[in-house]
């Protein structure tokens, strides 16, 4: 029984030295395709120094917000993007607005580098420097990009002399469609050592520019918490090339916004239900109202909110969508909506009334009414007292028990524009009327006397 026992696991032996072997032979030819990866994108992997600026950098990250970091002193990574001088890099890099900027293309002296526009919604800086013939990669169309296949992230940041292979660190595609649809994401290692570099395949060809970054924010610095963890991020090199003309115009890109709130705080059961829509937006001029449901966008569903923002977060400011909405049971596609950007302001909702202070009562007294404004468009008086308040796209009026405070809040929470109503119990009569206006918009400056008393009473 013993020899017998034996005999197969010595017959194993020459098997597990031939496996062993034949590992030794893949890890070899892994490495060697890594280097030839590397070799084959070192010419168009640029070495960016900066100077002056500031040294801390503020933004919101999930540290929490206000916070900031400190602007390391060392180079970082650009990636050559047309044979005229163009170079690409992450806008983390020039987040602390450095007054100098030098690039080193391999082979070539050192240049002055001017910024030329920035990508306000993917993170990244287009950079401009007088030179001519330079290499230019060769992107990996997104359609052939594989979860699990390998992939090189470069940089240009611990070795002084460019002439030598960028640094690399060895990885995988572990997700496609990320950050709201606009980035791979990739386990290896993504640093400020590498940020603007490529993220390279195993053929030369690069698959994205690496970035920092996070689905809760689009600061220059969000997702730097994340470096070196495992998630990285890389803006795909073919959305790129798709700007790269618009950029070079010297026009800063933004994200593009349809105007919409929902009413529900749930991104991921709830549906798109309009509870807001914003003055001014592509969903203002389109009649979306509040109420609707969005169902579609560009005929792709939007089943919540997360599928809303995956199909629009890699949308710019001008893009064209067509929205589909489910209204009183029917739905309808409306086409042709342009979209906007963030910078069109919020606008602080005005009911146009001065409660009266310290009010015991339950709601809130009416002190005073803005001549013009929304509260006296409706016939709002002094001394009437709102005693409900809602949107109008919501069925119940909700009663207004914390007094200004609540009422406040109420009006906060929508913005200029929404159609609301308000119950409203009068001076004269007592009689409850529910009257329905439109909020307005904070106006210049305040009236030159107001009626006193502006107390009930209870203030000290």
């Amino acid at each position: 029984m013993l020899r017998r026992s034996i005999w197969p696991v010595t017959a194993l032996v020459p098997l597990l030295l031939s496996t062993v072997a034949h590992g030794q032979g893949v890890n070899e030819a892994y490495e060697k395709a890594a280097k030839e990866a590397a070799s084959s994108a070192a010419p168009f992997v640029v070495r960016i120094e900066t100077a002056g600026g500031r040294e801390l950098i503020g933004g919101a990250t999930a540290i929490g917000p206000g916070a900031g970091v400190r602007k390391g002193a060392g180079p970082t990574t650009g990636v050559v993007v047309d044979k005229d001088g163009y170079v690409i890099s992450s806008a983390f890099n020039f987040a602390n607005k450095p007054t100098d900027i030098f690039v080193t293309v391999p082979g070539r002296p050192r240049m002055v580098a001017k910024v030329v526009a920035n990508d306000t919604t993917r993170m990244l800086t287009l950079l401009k420097v007088d030179a001519k013939d330079l290499p230019v990669p060769t992107a990996v169309p997104k359609g052939e990009v594989r979860v699990g296949q390998s992939a090189l992230a470069l940089g240009r940041t611990l070795d002084p002399e460019v002439s030598r292979l960028p640094s690399i660190s060895l990885g995988i595609v572990s997700a496609t469609g990320r950050i709201w649809g606009k980035a791979i994401q990739t386990d290896a290692k993504v640093s400020p050592v590498n940020y603007g570099g490529p993220l390279a395949a195993l053929d030369g060809r690069v698959l994205g520019i690496l970035v920092p970054a996070s689905p809760r924010g689009e600061t220059e610095i969000a997702g730097l918490e994340w470096y070196d963890s495992g998630v990285g991020f890389a803006i795909p090199l073919e959305d790129v090339f798709a700007v790269l003309l618009r950029l070079k115009e010297g026009k800063d890109l933004h994200r593009g916004l349809v105007g919409i709130s929902p009413k529900s705080t749930e991104q991921y059961t709830a549906a798109v239900e309009v509870g807001s829509v914003s003055p001014g937006s592509a969903a203002e001029k389109a009649g979306i109202k509040p109420g609707d449901t969005v169902v579609a966008i560009d005929g792709k569903p939007t089943a919540n909110f997360s599928q809303l923002q995956h199909v629009l977060g890699p949308r710019y400011e001008g893009d064209t969508v067509s929205v589909t909405v489910r209204r009183d049971g029917e739905e309808q596609e409306l086409k042709g909506l342009v979209l906007t950007a963030a910078v069109t302001a919020y606008t602080q909702p005005f009911l146009g009334i001065l409660p009266m202070r310290d009010d015991p009562e339950p709601g809130v007294e009416v002190r005073f009414v803005y001549p013009k404004g929304p509260a006296d468009a409706a016939g709002i008086k002094p001394g009437d007292r709102i005693t409900r308040f809602a949107p109008s796209s919501v069925p119940a009026l909700a009663p207004v028990t914390g007094g200004r405070a609540t009422l406040a809040r109420m009006v906060g929470s929508l913005t200029a524009g929404t159609a609301v109503k308000v119950e409203v119990k009068r001076k004269d009569g007592g009689k409850t009327e529910t009257l329905t206006l439109k909020l307005g918009t904070l106006p210049d400056g305040v009236p030159e006397k107001l009626p006193l008393p502006s107390s009930a009473g209870k203030a000290l």
